[in-house]
């Protein structure tokens, strides 16, 4: 009896397990990457919010820019993010940046949920391992992990559904489907002119008999339904219906600093990415998919095979995108690579389909020789998951590890900084306005430095006028962490106007550019702004370490840890000489009736004690003038063996501040 007998027929009970196990690797994929985006990812984030929360959909309230390549993305953020607030009204929102991580698990989930509709129909249980080992990869793979959050994957997802669609001679939801991936990503318009042109190949019909047929005017009625609105939209909220982030992608270019899009940095994307298992099985599903084309050779033939229309259609888009970025001649980054990475994984998938289905044919041929019928049959099978159990370790890996950013927390004590001394906001020029300005929030305009969400910035800069943004938007604030030809931290003007408030991030950004990222002030009426203090925390203590600004005073709330003190560190102006104090904070309601004490340590940079003491309840440590010529004093707060409620109250007063 033939082995694959018994596994011919549960095919419902394969597609439930199928179904569940692509819900089960959302779920991981979700909780693995829900702290985690890159920092592209939250200037999309920022005109979700804003538009959620009544501003429009703008980077910078009041301005109204198109500085994103996923502004249809942004409107369903919003839209998510709006129902998410009203469901979890009592409890704590999800931030928009875990909803786009949301999505993208979503998205992943449906390519996986639509892979086996690429085979033809058939009861063999074969096409689901098939499906299976293609969808973790989906999950697990690194090119969909490394921009987690970001637009792309939805494009992709709802872009695939959409030709799938088109195989199924589903045209007009296929066009309605493909122009709402248009307005995620504009180049998806791309498979619009490749999806009519396979199906009038698969027509067999000449283009003026085909442009009348009712398949044509279905999909062309469902995409420009969608698009056209979109396009009117974008020209009345914009002025424009294109994005003008193609201008800053060629300023980088001009600017010289960053990799170009050419084939070069392409293909090694291509080869580095995937890893060696990955990519031989995609290699061998490639050249299954080009013999049965070689071997097919009449093209409408070839297109009444549905997998194989998805996969003529991919490898046009991939080819096809690829060609337009480089004759635009812009930089490369890594989630450009993605979608040809893609293109080249969906006609792998179909050439593995194309191998199972040869080897069945020439199972059938030898059936009277049972054992060598199914060895052609198992054979691929085999093959691919020998293949994937090389790779469960990594499976077992991803599944157990946490994906984390570091870089979209790197301005964030800049950002709380600016908040507390500015809470009416203020206009702030840098160079990567993405996480940056949204952790700042709509009180805060961010200038661009390289143009990518401030009007005119980029074409200035490719007229080589490097002052446009300065000179047009009078920043207060400058931060600076990357010194390029075209930033004003390179330039004697910010000795000249500006002055040093402090560095910040110090822990991420020293090991990069040697310093934290520096914030500067302008300089008012030509005077330098009173001496001011900028206190941060250098280590909270274990279990309750906590430092927290009292309003826009110069006090701060602060709570030693259970076991180990809590350090922070003032950075001055010039000095830190000036008025100290400290008492116990009214207790919390919670709090017990007795409470214990806290020792103040106040240390230079050198690391001479400058003052120590215990503060009791009721018996504060009143005003001390400190006297050093050191920029940095380190104060250390330790509970001397007191209860978890024992609240300080630390404040500082230099020469000029009030």
């Amino acid at each position: 009896m033939n082995i694959f007998e018994n596994i011919r027929h549960p095919t419902k009970y394969l597609r439930i397990i199928y179904i569940f196990g692509t819900l089960f690797l959302g779920i991981v994929y979700y909780q693995r990457n829900k702290g985690y985006s890159v920092d592209d990812s939250f200037i999309t984030y920022r005109y979700a919010y804003h538009l959620k929360e009544g501003f429009g959909l703008v980077f910078n309230v009041g301005e109204r820019y198109y500085g994103t390549t996923a502004a249809g993305y942004a409107v369903i953020l919003a839209m998510l993010s709006g129902v998410c607030d009203l469901i979890f009204q009592r409890g704590r929102p999800p931030a928009v940046q875990s909803v786009s991580v949301a999505l993208s698990a979503l998205s992943l989930a449906m390519i996986a949920v639509c892979l086996p509709y690429v085979f033809e129909t058939g009861k063999s249980a074969s096409r689901w391992l098939v499906s299976s080992i293609f969808a973790i990869y989906l999950f697990v793979g690194f090119p969909f992990n490394e921009v987690a959050g970001h637009e792309t994957y939805t494009f992709l997802a709802v872009a695939f559904l959409a030709t799938v669609l088109a195989s199924n001679a589903q045209a007009a939801i296929a066009g309605c489907t493909l122009a709402i991936a248009a307005t995620f990503r504009p180049d998806t318009v791309l498979f619009a002119p490749i999806l009519v042109f396979l199906d009038w190949a698969k027509s067999r019909l000449g283009w003026r008999n085909y442009l009348t047929s009712r398949n044509f005017w279905r999909f062309s009625t469902g995409f420009l339904a969608v698009i056209v609105p979109w396009l009117v939209y974008l020209w009345v909220h914009f002025g424009q219906p294109t994005p003008g982030t193609m201008d800053a992608k060629k300023a980088q270019v001009a600017l010289g600093y960053w990799p170009l899009y050419n084939p070069l940095n392409l293909f090694k994307y291509v080869i580095d990415t995937p890893g060696a298992a990955a990519l031989s099985v995609i290699g061998m599903g490639l050249l299954a998919c080009i013999w049965m084309a070689a071997r097919t050779r009449v093209l409408s033939t070839l297109l009444h095979d549905r997998g194989l229309f998805i996969a003529i259609a991919w490898l046009l888009f991939g080819f096809g995108s690829a060609s337009a970025y480089f004759s635009f001649n812009v930089t490369f980054w890594r989630w450009y690579g993605i979608p040809v990475l893609f293109s080249l994984g969906v006609a792998s998938f179909v050439g593995w389909r194309v191998i199972l289905d040869q080897f069945t044919i020439a199972s059938k041929r030898l059936a009277q020789e049972k054992g060598l019928a199914d060895f052609l049959r198992a054979a691929p099978i085999v093959v691919i998951a020998l293949l994937a159990l090389g790779a469960s370790g990594k499976f077992v890996q991803w599944s157990r590890s946490k994906n984390i950013n570091e870089h979209i927390y790197a301005y964030s004590e800049i950002a709380d900084y600016l908040r507390r001394v500015e809470p009416d906001g203020a206009v702030i020029q840098m160079f990567e306005p993405g996480s940056f300005g949204f952790r700042l929030g709509p009180k805060f305009t961010i200038i661009d430095e390289l143009g990518l969400i401030t009007p005119g910035v980029a074409k200035a800069l490719l007229r080589g006028d490097s002052d446009y943004a300065m000179r047009t938007y009078k920043p207060k604030y400058l931060v600076c962490s990357w010194k390029g030809s075209y930033s004003e931290c390179s330039k004697q003007l910010i000795n000249e106007q500006y002055e040093l408030v402090g560095e910040f991030n110090v822990d991420f950004w020293k090991p990069l550019i040697g310093t934290g990222a520096r914030l500067y002030q302008k300089i008012q009426n030509g005077m330098p702004p009173k001496n001011r203090t900028l206190v941060r925390a250098v280590s909270l203590g274990d279990k309750w370490g906590k430092v927290d600004r009292i309003a826009a005073t110069s006090e701060w709330f602060i709570h030693p840890g259970e076991t180990t003190d809590t350090v922070l560190e003032v950075q001055c102006q010039s000095d830190c000489s000036g008025n100290y104090w400290a008492h116990i904070a009214d207790l919390p309601k919670e709090a017990p009736h007795e409470t214990g004490n806290v020792i103040v340590k106040i240390v230079d940079s050198r690391n001479t004690v400058l003052f120590q003491n215990e503060v009791r309840q009721g018996t504060p440590m009143d005003r001390v003038f400190l006297r050093t010529d050191s920029s940095v004093v380190i104060v250390y707060v330790n509970n001397n063996g007191s209860p978890a409620y024992d609240w300080l109250v630390f404040g500082v007063e230099l020469p000029g501040e009030k």
